[in-house]
This record gives structure tokens, sequence and C-alpha cells, in this order.
């Protein structure tokens, strides 16, 4: 009784299922395949090995001639839409045909996952038939519905996810293409956030967006391209595809599966495209600043922050006093800007991907990075990294704090492997140079460059370099006398200390300090070894290898100004002897510093080693001519050489006819060297007052006396008033000022004949009391030295011209043979 009622209940099941899953095809009109039905339809678990699944085919009016072809849509499979045959023992397809029924079995081998799969049967005739007899009757109780194989999105936001889902931005547009089978025109494509396994119906899912094709979206049976734009759903779930075909009067939605490869996952924006935007500018401003700061606060060295904070501008002390303590650490500050730049350039391209796309957010963060993040805050930090550095300490300060975590360890790292930064550091050659370029810049006259030079190149020149050789130092013999003669070519030399040798140059035994000949009278001509013995200056002698820093010490100190420079020689025979080579003064010394030669108004030549002659030196006066004036009748000397010099600048500086606009120099000495000196007569019984009478009043006089030693008495006006006079008291002035006028005087270079004889009416009476010398130049003479010193004149006026000409000349000739050798060019 329970077997019977259990096999009714059994065969009750096995009706009911036939009939929900069975459904009728026809083909032709006329022939009836039967009923396709799944006796067994349960789910195959993976985790039984061999649980096979069975089919069971009811076939009615079965050609026995036919055979019988099975098509089994399993997941990738199907691609191919190939054709199993039953007797393809290799797709493990196993049948029986037991009177109208097919059993089908197949492994775990065709099945992966819980997807329901159709089977097709396809009634075929046998080989032996024609082709056109297999047309006809070849059918299938499957029907063709679009199946999904693949999505690919072009856009380039969109992206794949480590789990093959599909990314494709939010409530943006863009085009997908759908691979598959059976695409056509009447194919309709909707998204579904419930996932389902392939083949699932959608019509009772909420389906989000339902896109329609056109024949121009249909490339192939195989693909789809559409527009497509989706927002992000609440939970954020996936979406996932259904198709429908249209074409059928009612057609399910089917749902085309849940796998990671057919899902899609809209992507929002990170933030609203405003508060995005600012972000990014802001981040722009950062990227600058860190890299500016990096490059000006990296430049600005420990010493040269240390030198700003001591000698700078006020602001350059306040702002090299507030980086210091940062940038002695250098490597920390350096590991902070870098990962500080880092962190802003990522977070800027990220930002930049998410608001644009693809090539675009490339060309916009590469463009903005290099020109707003790198090039214009470097240029302008180079500049001044300074200011800026002080002014966005705080900034640095921060980032330092935040980042200090990962800086300070690399930075300690950095140290140790690395050790202390290596510090600028010039040496003199590099200091000079490094001054020399700088000049312009530092606001530096070239007189400032070329005494710092020169400091610095004071320890390596030596006393051999500046000296002035023995040959060209001027010395006296120690057995000199100071006459006038020897005093004066001492004068003319123009030097303040004087070597003394005794008997050879090199053997110099004294120094001679032009202060010592104050107090001395060339009358007395006093020995100079006297001199030197009184005085007593100490020689200084130095050797040739001494360098100039020590010789500027050695003066400092005050022993002597002058140092003769000797050296051991020992390259001839006998035994080391001091070979004297030259002299060292201060003055040499200040002038290798100051890169200039000192040129005071006593020296001749500019530069001692090289003689060169001082051109534009004043006019220096030779006394030693002196010594040979003052002759006076029949040739006998009267007056001193000094006196004759006094007399000499008196008449030049306070006579105005014997000034240089008259009368030269030149020509004044050679007056002076001719008989214009007297002295008065004294008898044998005393002074002659009648022989004595320079000038008588009332008693014409062509000449003018000029008193040079003794008295004279001058009675004055009808009253016979008397005074004395003294030396350079000079009469007679009148007769050499009454033709002084130089267009007279011109007129006199033609002839003398011609030229009107001057003499001078007294209206007083000089006459010599005692012994007296006096100068008496007569008009004829003066004006005789009128008359040469414009000859003279003219003769310097010639030469002169005659110079000028022929460099004219020259330039003419010159202009003329590039002139004849452009045109024979030319030609």
């Amino acid at each position: 009784m329970c077997d019977s009622l259990a096999l009714c209940l059994y065969s009750i099941l096995v009706l009911l299922t036939i009939i929900s899953f069975s459904h009728e095809v026809t083909v032709n009109g006329d022939v009836n395949f039967g009923r396709l039905s799944a006796i067994e339809s349960h789910v195959l678990n993976r985790s039984t090995e061999k649980d096979l699944k069975k089919y069971s085919v009811n076939l009615q009016n079965i050609d026995p001639e036919f055979r019988v072809f099975i098509d089994l849509d399993i997941e990738r499979n199907h691609f191919g839409a190939s054709y199993k045959d039953f007797k393809a023992t290799q797709a493990n397809l196993y049948y029986n045909i037991s009177g109208s029924n097919i059993d089908l079995n197949f492994d775990e081998s065709l099945y992966r996952s819980d997807t329901p799969h159709q089977v097709c049967i396809r009634h075929k005739p046998s080989k032996d038939r024609s082709s056109k007899e297999e047309e006809n009757v070849i059918v299938s109780s499957c029907k063709n519905r679009p199946i999904l194989i693949g999505i690919r999105v072009s856009n380039d936001r969109a992206s794949t996810s480590d789990d093959g889902i599909i990314e494709l931005p939010a409530n943006t547009k863009v085009r997908m293409l759908l691979f598959g089978l059976e695409f056509s025109n009447e194919t309709e494509i909707a998204f579904t956030t419930i996932g389902k396994s392939r083949g699932s119906r959608c019509d009772d899912l909420p389906l989000i967006k339902i896109i329609s094709l056109s024949s121009s979206d249909v490339l192939s049976d195989r693909t789809i391209e559409t527009d497509l734009s989706l927002p992000i759903s609440h939970n954020g779930d996936l979406y996932y595809v259904c198709f429908k075909d249209a074409k059928e009067t009612i057609s399910p939605w089917i749902h085309q599966g849940n796998e990671p490869w057919l899902s899609l996952k809209p992507v929002g924006r990170y933030l609203p495209i405003e508060l995005q935007s600012i972000i990014i500018c802001f981040l722009l401003i950062l990227s600058g600043l860190f890299s500016g700061l990096n490059l000006g606060l990296m430049a600005l060295e420990c010493t040269e922050l240390r030198v700003l904070e001591k000698c700078g501008t006020e602001s350059e002390k306040r702002h090299a006093s507030k980086i210091y303590p940062i940038r002695k650490r250098s490597n920390l500050l350096l590991c902070s800007l870098l990962l500080g730049n880092v962190l802003v350039n990522n977070t800027l391209t990220i930002l930049l991907d998410d608001l644009t796309s693809g090539m675009i957010a490339v060309v916009l963060s590469t463009f903005g990075i290099v020109i707003f993040g790198e090039i214009i805050p470097q240029a302008i930090c180079s500049r001044h990294g300074l200011a800026i550095g002080a002014k966005t300490l705080w900034v640095t300060k921060l980032f330092m704090l935040l980042t200090f975590p990962l800086s300070y360890p690399i930075s300690r790292i950095l140290d140790f492997v690395l050790g202390a930064e290596i510090r600028t550091v010039y040496n003199r050659k590099r200091l000079m140079e490094f001054i020399r370029l700088t000049k312009e810049d530092n606001n530096l006259q070239n007189e400032e460059v070329d005494i710092i030079s020169g400091a610095l190149e004071l320890t390596k020149k030596t006393v051999a370099d500046v000296m002035t050789k023995i040959n060209d130092v001027f010395m006296v013999p120690i057995t000199s006398v100071l006459d006038f003669e020897t005093v004066s070519e001492i004068m003319k030399q123009g030097y303040s200390r004087i070597p003394v040798y005794d008997g050879d140059r090199s053997n110099v035994v004294a120094l001679l300090s032009i202060k010592d000949l104050a107090f001395v009278d060339p009358d007395i001509q006093t020995p100079l070894r006297t001199l030197c013995e009184f005085y007593n200056h100490p020689v200084n002698f130095v050797f040739e290898d001494t360098t100039l820093d020590v010789m500027l010490n050695e003066f400092k100190k005050g022993r002597s100004h002058l140092s003769l420079v000797r050296r051991v020689n020992n390259e001839e025979d006998g035994d080391p002897f001091y070979e004297l080579l030259g002299i060292v003064t201060l003055e040499d010394v200040i002038e290798e510093i100051i890169q200039s030669e000192i040129i005071d108004e006593t020296d001749v030549l500019t530069d001692n080693r090289r003689k060169h002659v001082r051109k534009e030196s004043q006019t220096r006066q030779d006394f030693s001519d002196f010594a040979r004036l003052g002759v006076g009748d029949k040739k006998v000397t009267t007056i001193s050489p000094q006196l004759a010099l006094a007399t000499y600048q008196y008449l030049s500086t306070s006579v105005a006819p014997f000034k240089s606009q008259y009368i030269s120099e030149s020509v004044l000495k050679k007056l002076m060297a001719q008989d214009v000196f007297l002295k008065s007569k004294v008898g044998k019984e005393g002074y002659e007052p009648s022989s004595n009478v320079l000038f008588q009043a009332g008693k014409a006089a062509d000449y003018f006396i000029l008193i040079l030693e003794g008295r004279c008495l001058v009675t004055v006006s009808k009253e016979n008033l008397v005074f004395e006079a003294g030396p350079f008291a000079s009469f007679g002035l009148p007769v050499i000022t009454m033709n002084t006028s130089e267009q007279d005087l011109q007129g006199s270079t033609s002839g003398t004949e011609s030229t009107p004889y001057r003499v001078f009416v007294p209206d007083y009476t000089v006459v010599a009391t005692g012994e007296t010398v006096y100068m008496k130049v007569h008009f004829a003479i003066y004006r005789s030295a009128v008359t040469a010193t414009l000859l003279e004149r003219q003769q310097r006026q010639d030469s002169d011209s005659r110079e000028v000409s022929k460099a004219e000349s020259g330039r003419n000739s010159q202009c003329s043979n590039s002139k004849d050798t452009s045109e024979d060019l030319s030609v």
C-alpha cells in the first residue's frame, strides 16, 4: 500500500515537473518533435564528485533515418555556438534511446556554475540525404535569445577593479560596447541592482534604465555600441544587465548573470566640483611654495645667513635670524620639503584626474606642476628666497611637524651616511676671483677691488717681487761733503731715505734721512760721515724670500721704513757670503696692497723697478744750476748759490716783469748767469758815497736794481726825506715795465733796431751804504730775455704744429690707402 502510494506521488511529481518545464516545438506546421522536459532540475553542487544531471526527451514521429544533435548552452562554452553530436564522446555526453525517449547525461566537466542551462534538440537527416532536404528539416527546440558575453566601456575615467568589476564615472555619458550572441535591432537593454544567475527573469526586478537600440547601435549580431549614463545607487550596489527581445509579443527580461566582468559600478567624484577646484588651486600654490623653498632655503648656506645676521640690512638681519635655526638642520628641512612637495603633487594629480580624465588630466597636471609648481616659484625664490622663506616659515614648520615621523628618521640616516653639510669655502684665489666677478653687483669700485685683491695676495708675494734692484738705488758715498751741490742732488732725487755706502755699493753702512739736512748749512760743508754718526739710523736687512705680510709687520714696529734685501750667495767658490740685492720700503708694500703706484710731489719716476718717468710731474727746479750763478764783475763770484736761488724765486714770483708770462724759467736763469750782480765799492780810506750812487734824482737811467745784501739810503722829494732800504728792495721798475706789453714785444722780435730806447728819470736818490750786493739789469738785457722767451715759445708751437700735421697726414694716408684697397677689392 505504501509502495503504491509512493509510486503514485512520484508519478504526480514527474507529471507536474514535465508540465511546468515543457514547451512544444512545431516544424513546418506539421512535424511534431514532442516535448522537451527536464526530468531532474536540481542544482549541481561542485563539492559533489560525480553529481550527474539527467535530461529525458520524448520524441514523436521520429524518422529512423534521422540523427539527433544536442546543443548545450553551458557557461563559457556557448561562445562558438557549436553543436555537440551524441556520438562525440569527447564532449562527455552520453545518451540512450529507448523507444521514443532519449536519456541525456553529462558530468561536472561541462558544468561550472549554478546557472540553469537550455538543452536544445536539433533533428537532422542522415548524411545520405541531399543538402537541400537537410536545410528544410533542420529544426530546433530552442529559441534564439540575446546572450551577453562581455562589456567594455570607452572612457578615460573608466577602469577595472581588482575583482574584475567595471568602474565608470557616475552621471557621465560613456560609450559602452557589448559583446555576445543573437543581437538585433529589437534587442532592449535594462539595468538592475539585484544580481541573479544567467537566464533568470528580470520582470519582477526594479529596472533602473532601459535602452532601446537603433540600427546604428547594432554593429553586428555579436556587438552593440551605445551611450550609457548611470547614477550612483543608494547603497553603492552594482548594476547588472538584462536583455529582452522586442520582436516577440510576450518576451521576458532575461538576467545576464552577476559575474564581475558583467557588472558595472558607477563611481562619483571625491568632492564637489567647486570645492575640488579651490583645493586644486590651493595645492598648486603649496606645490610652488615647496618647490621654491626647496631651492631658496637650501641655496642659503649657514655661513651666508650668519653673515647677513651681522652685516645685512635690517630686513635681512630679521629674515636670517628666523631662517638660521631651521636651515642648520639641512637634511630634516630637505626631507620635509620634498615629502610635502610629493604629497601635494600626488594629491593634485589625483584630483585633476577625477575632475577631468585621461590625456586632459595628464596635460593639465603636467602644465600646472611644471609652470606654476616649478618654473615660476623657483625663478622667484632664486632671487627672493630669503624674504619668502622668512615670511612662509610657519608653513615650513607645520609640514616639518606633519612629516616628522617619516622625515626625521630619513634625515638621521642621511646625517650618519653623508656626514655634516659641506659648506662653500673660498680660498684666496677663489675669493679674489669671486670679488672681481661680482664687483658690479656689489657696487664695488675698481680701486676697492684692487685693494682687496692686493691684500689677499700679500702672503704670496715676497720682497724680491717688489724691491728696487741695487743698481737702480740712489746712494751717496759716506765720504761725501754736504755742500750745496750734494744737497741739491739729494733734494733733486726726491727720496726721503737714502742709503750710504762705504767703498763698494754693496756695503751699505748707514741711512740718511732727508730730515737730517734741515739744520745743515751747505756753506759749512759738513762731512756726511759726521751726520750719519750723529743720527745713527739703524740699517735693517731682510732675506729675499720674506713675504710682504711679514715685511709689513716689521715696518709697523717703527724701526725703519726702508730695509735692505740680501741673500746668501753660495754659488761661487769659497765661503758663502751675503749679497745685497736691493731695497724695499713701506711704500712698496702699500703699493702692492692697493695695486697702484703711490706718487707724491717729489717723485720723478712712477715705478722704480720699470723706470717709468713721470710725465705729469711738476717742474722741479735744478738747484745745481744756481751754484754756477752769481758771477759779477770780472767773472768773480759775488753771491752764494743760496742767495742766487733766493733771488731767482723772488724775481719769478714777486716782480711782475720777471714772471713766467714774460720771461721763462730757463731764460731767467740765463739772464742771472750774465754779469748782472754787482757790489758797492769801498775805497782805501773807507766809504765813497759818490761812487756808490745807484740812482740820482733827475738823472735818466735805463736799468733796474734789486738790493740783495747790505743797506741803502733813499732820499725822496724836495724835503729830502731819507729812508733806509734793505735786501730785496727794488728800484727802477718803470724801466722794464714801460714796454712789456705783448704786442710791443712781439714787434721787437723782427729786429732790435726798431725798438725805442727806454729811460727812466727818478725823483729819488739811492745811495749804497757800506758793502752792498745788488742786481742790475739794463733794459737791453731785459728786452733780449723777453725776445728769447717769445722765440722759445714760438719754436715750441711750431714743433707741436708739425707733430699734429704729421699725425693728420698719417691718418689721411691710412684712409686713402684703405679707400684704394676697397676700390681695388670692388674692382
